[in-house]
């Protein structure tokens, strides 16, 4: 597992739908410095939760929800 390209495509959703490190740590209920330590590749060990989180949160699926 490349941490590196996971934390790219992190940063790279939450940008294509200007979200905020601060919008998607609330959300998901991690510090805002978690998010950005992911988005680097400074996670050595990627908690595959946050990950799952991260991945729902700037998925397609989550601005369906926000449009309900």
């Amino acid at each position: 597992m490349d941490v590196k390209k996971i934390g790219e495509r992190i940063k790279h959703a939450r940008s294509l739908r200007n979200y905020t490190l601060e919008d998607i740590a609330k959300d998901i209920g991690v510090a805002k410095s978690t998010i950005q330590r992911y988005e680097r590749g400074q996670i050595a060990h990627p908690k595959l939760p946050v990950l799952h989180s991260c991945l729902l949160y700037t998925s397609d699926a989550a601005d369906d929800k926000a449009r309900v």
